[in-house]
């Protein structure tokens, strides 16, 4: 066989590389999307690979126009089989020129978020808005790349879901707080970890069931051994007797590290009754099983069984600043050694454990008879808002709200709209995106003569900070006080015949803050039931 000549070869060898350079939608030196004369445009700036996160945000987007008749909304150009096709989503109201163009620009290698910050800074006209930061590292790296960018006109800035209060980094001193990276045009959708830790440990502290009670037994030698004397000691003195609350702390995530830290302030500061603060434990790695603890997780989990089993009176609160994963591990640890530890602890966290995890991948992902723990974690959004009410639904909770059961309802998905939201997914990610893109449109095309969109990011900025009510505080971070929603998974024990029992049904509570004063306000109550027979569907 005859050999082709070493030029010819390296020829293909560098076509090849050429094209795979370009389709591949790596490493190409990009510019950024044209915008029309008369239009605008917000950059939705993610990875590459975040294209579920680009559906959800674009159902978002379609559920906006869903309330607002004048609205249409063109979703054609945003999903595309071309890697180096921007893909896009068109806005446009009725009698009003101009579109507004939302624009996905993919993080890559050689597209970082400092590239795209100084590719659309170059062009005419800039974004009106970006958005980003859908983890806090990632936010800082954003808000840097907007302020060391050379804008004609700054755009406003927004994160997602980029929760921590403060990030540690050495090498930037303004690091710490990601809403003086780019200030004053920097605005935040979700809460902070401070404003989770304060909204859980207000709603801990005001359920009877939940909230943390100290062990009397040490104060009963102050009033002898008379049973009606430690009794009537014990009752009068119940709410003085301060709790434990202990904390897990894993040390290479910076979310977990912040959390904890939030939590820990306001327990010091603000807390509503009187606590004993433990240590923290601190854990260098969150890397293990699904189910089993690592070795550092494990020397935690034997250092809270000597508390808890010193103190069976007690009713503890346990921090678990991570994901999902890591808490099962402890929490399962905990249960193996003491099946019935959910009667006197209870464990609260952030935004990092959801519904999913503990509804619809119950069975697999936490399944309440391995975990029966009551535990508390917190959402952006009502994660419940579904188009169609589930069968696992206690449509009777609570008891004012309907006076008797009503029928589960059927549906047809294949007749719904494409951006409908069914059981048993959480809908927080997508009622999030669909209030950030609405405040957006609403104060983007709400000019005063109701004939063009706005021109540029400051016209956009004075409307959004005259929303009434206002969305965000001063810093930019969003209002406390309303809007923050709270899960309260509930196992439940039985005492039958003196065995003591964990079922295998629990209950998963949702409630929300509002009102003035703020008061909790419950949602919807689901059942989970791990003993049901899941081949038939009952």
């Amino acid at each position: 066989m005859r050999k082709l000549p070493v030029w010819i070869l390296l020829g293909f060898t560098c076509a090849a590389a050429i094209a795979s350079y370009r389709w591949s939608g790596i490493g190409r030196d990009e510019s950024a999307a044209f915008v029309p004369a008369g239009d605008q445009e917000i950059a939705w700036i993610h990875a590459a690979t975040s294209t579920t996160a680009w559906e959800r945000f674009v159902t978002g987007v379609s559920r906006v126009a869903r309330d607002w008749p004048e609205l249409s909304i063109d979703t054609t150009r945003a999903f595309s089989g071309t890697s180096t096709v921007t893909p896009e989503i068109v806005a446009q109201v009725r009698g009003q020129s101009g579109r507004l163009r939302i624009r996905w620009y993919k993080l890559a290698q050689g597209a970082t978020a400092a590239d795209w910050a100084e590719r659309l800074s170059r062009r005419s006209p800039p974004p009106l808005a970006v958005i980003g930061g859908g983890s806090s590292d990632r936010a800082m790296d954003l808000a840097q790349a907007m302020a060391n960018a050379h804008w004609q006109v700054a755009p406003l800035l927004f994160f997602t879901t980029a929760t921590a209060s403060g990030i540690d980094n050495p090498g930037d001193p303004l690091a710490g707080d990601l809403m003086r990276l780019y200030p004053r045009r920097t605005f935040r959708m979700c809460f902070t970890n401070a404003q989770m830790a304060q909204a859980a440990v207000d709603f801990v502290w005001s359920q009877p069931d939940l909230r943390p009670t100290g062990d009397p037994i040490p104060a009963l030698p102050v009033v002898g051994l008379l049973p009606l004397n430690a009794a009537t000691y014990v009752a009068s003195q119940w709410e003085q007797i301060a709790p434990s609350v202990s904390a897990l702390e894993w040390e290479d995530d910076p979310y977990s590290v912040d959390l904890a830290n939030q939590f820990y302030r306001v327990l010091h500061e603000s807390a509503p009754g009187p606590v004993r603060i433990q240590p923290r434990f601190r854990i260098p790695y969150s890397v293990g099983g699904q189910y089993s603890p690592n070795q550092f997780e494990a020397e935690a989990v034997e250092r809270l069984l000597a508390g808890l089993t010193a103190s069976p009176m007690e009713r503890q609160l346990l921090i678990l600043p991570t994901n999902a994963a890591p808490a099962r591990r402890v929490l399962r640890g905990i249960c193996g050694a003491l099946p019935l530890v959910g009667r006197s602890l209870v464990a609260v966290t952030g935004d990092s454990i959801n519904l999913d995890n503990v509804f619809r991948d119950s069975d697999v992902g936490w399944n309440v008879r391995a975990i029966p723990v009551p535990i508390v974690f917190f959402s952006h959004q009502n994660p419940v808002d579904w188009d169609w009410p589930p069968t696992q639904e206690d449509r009777a909770w609570p008891p004012e709200r309907l006076p008797t059961p009503a029928p589960p309802l059927r549906f047809d998905p294949d007749t719904q709209p494409p951006d409908s939201l069914f059981p048993p997914t959480k809908t927080d990610e997508v009622l999030l995106h669909r209030d950030l893109v609405r405040l957006l449109l609403q104060a983007a095309f709400a000019t005063s003569d109701g004939s063009a969109l706005v021109s540029n990011s400051d016209k956009l900025l004075g409307r959004i900070l005259a929303a009434s009510p206002p969305v965000f505080d001063q810093d930019g971070n969003r209002a406390a006080g309303r809007g923050e929603f709270l899960l309260c998974l509930r196992p439940q024990f039985a005492d039958a015949g003196g065995a003591n029992q964990v079922l295998s049904a629990a209950t998963l509570e949702i409630w929300t803050r509002t009102g003035s004063p703020p008061q909790w306000i419950p949602v919807k109550r689901l059942i989970l039931d791990n003993g049901r027979n899941t081949r038939s569907g009952s």
